[in-house]
């Protein structure tokens, strides 16, 4: 599942990276003993969670494209 979303994003010309990272979404627990998760669907910023947060809002559009397009091409599997 995760290959094909990266290949999927690189469709759409998203640059989608594997990486380990720790967090508190339920794909951590999932990463944490060795199991592919994908963890990013949501918009790209950073300094979560105080006052200085900021969020891109073109991510807001290219992770909504991405979105659709996964549940478009799980749907046809």
């Amino acid at each position: 599942m995760a290959r094909r979303i990266i290949d999927w994003g690189q469709e759409l010309g998203l640059e989608l990276l594997e990486e380990k990272r720790g967090g508190s979404s339920d794909a951590a627990l999932s990463a944490e003993v060795g199991c592919p998760s994908v963890c990013g669907l949501g918009a790209v910023g950073d300094r979560f969670h105080t006052s200085k947060e900021w969020v891109s809002r073109r991510s807001l559009h290219d992770r909504a494209r991405l979105a659709a397009l996964v549940i478009h091409r799980f749907y046809q599997l």
